[in-house]
């Protein structure tokens, strides 16, 4: 039942956050789309978790070829076996809030970068038995990098390829040797694993938007 009041707030919250959109500066629409995701950090690897990229936006115009976005976002990432392995299922369900720069420099072709704030709604673990967001040491909170690269169909229709990742761990408390894997991103820190104790999320999407015509 809390499941189906938190999706309901969050339609409530989309339909609000296009209601700029009409508007010479600023340019709202949706976005559907398709998101494999790992757990850095949980022992195993592969984007083997399948779930939906949902979204509403406003697009801020700066120039012809730059904007900013901010909007909401539902984001189902996590975890999951492949077919070689025993079964289990990881699921982090997130509420995203982005601020994202949208840079074109030509007409069709163009790339996005920026940082998201999240509130994660739904968190647990199944396997031959069920762990709960406590038993787990998952918080609410997950902020993240964000980089697309964005090709534009028409006036009204762009596909999307992006990447999320965690800039901090979604474990509670973030430990001291969390703080140092974040620190020197992964591939540059001589610290010991981190394996089993920091959680972060690594997220890969393919999405379609859809841009609302704005009023003149």
């Amino acid at each position: 039942m809390n499941n189906k009041k938190t999706l309901l707030h969050i339609i409530i919250y989309i339909l609000i956050f296009t209601m700029p959109a009409y508007s010479q500066r600023f340019q709202g629409g949706f976005v559907v789309g398709v998101a494999g995701s790992q757990i850095d950090g949980d022992n195993f690897s592969g984007y083997n978790k399948v779930g939906l990229e949902l979204g509403s936006f406003a697009d801020y115009k700066i120039s012809d070829k730059c904007s900013l976005r901010s909007g909401v976002y539902l984001v189902q990432k996590g975890a999951h076996s492949s077919a070689n392995m025993p079964y289990f299922k990881t699921v982090v369900n997130e509420v995203e809030v982005p601020l994202w720069f949208n840079y074109y420099p030509y007409h069709r072709f163009g790339g996005t970068l920026g940082l998201s704030f999240a509130y994660i709604y739904r968190v647990y673990y199944h396997s031959s038995y069920y762990l709960d967001r406590e038993d787990l040491g998952i918080g609410v909170w997950d902020f993240t990098t964000y980089l697309s690269f964005n090709y534009r169909l028409n006036s009204f229709l762009t596909l999307r390829a992006s990447y999320r990742y965690g800039l901090l761990p979604i474990t509670r408390p973030i430990k001291r040797e969390c703080w140092k894997k974040s620190i020197y991103f992964f591939w540059l820190t001589p610290y010991p694993s981190t394996a089993g104790v920091c959680w972060w999320t690594n997220t890969a999407s393919f999405s379609l938007e859809v841009k609302i015509p704005a009023k003149k």
